[in-house]
């Protein structure tokens, strides 16, 4: 039986897009921007998404602010996809709320520690180079803020 599955879907992947479906995916690819690229959905349900937002990201595209609108997808910018297979759907999630980091207790307890290591220390502060190293520091910071958005 799996063999039968296998030939039929390798026999749809050889056949071209009708001009139909070709048509549907050009429009499915003009929704994206690869401009406006903001970050990855690490976790999805039938009411609600997680997006990890990088700052940078957020940055360039000028803000995510609440009751916006994401587009979720794996539809590359300025391709075609084959709107036959399932990577080529697009979901619209709407910003709600920010969420936290699975680990955003362990990175806390990390610039509490640091805090108290700079007390008193007014040319410093808990990020300081001398006293965070980079690697830490980039996964307190960088990856720290998120968005919180759920779909309807």
């Amino acid at each position: 039986m799996t063999n039968l599955f296998s030939s039929v879907t390798q026999q749809l992947d050889k056949t071209e897009l009708p001009e139909n479906l070709h048509d549907a995916g050009a429009g499915l690819s003009s929704l994206v921007e690869g401009g406006a690229y903001v970050r990855e959905v690490y976790s999805i349900g039938y009411e609600e998404a997680l997006v990890q937002i990088h700052d940078y990201n957020r940055q360039q595209v000028g803000g995510i602010p609440a009751l916006s609108f994401l587009i979720a997808t794996r539809v590359i910018s300025g391709t075609t996809p084959d709107v036959r297979k399932e990577d080529s759907s697009v979901i619209l999630l709407r910003v709600l709320d920010h969420a936290d980091l699975p680990n955003s207790q362990e990175a806390l307890r990390v610039r509490v520690e640091n805090a108290q290591r700079v007390s008193g220390e007014l040319d410093k502060t808990f990020d300081h180079r001398d006293v965070m190293d980079p690697t830490t520091n980039n996964l307190s910071s960088a990856r720290g803020k998120q968005t919180y958005v759920r779909t309807r």
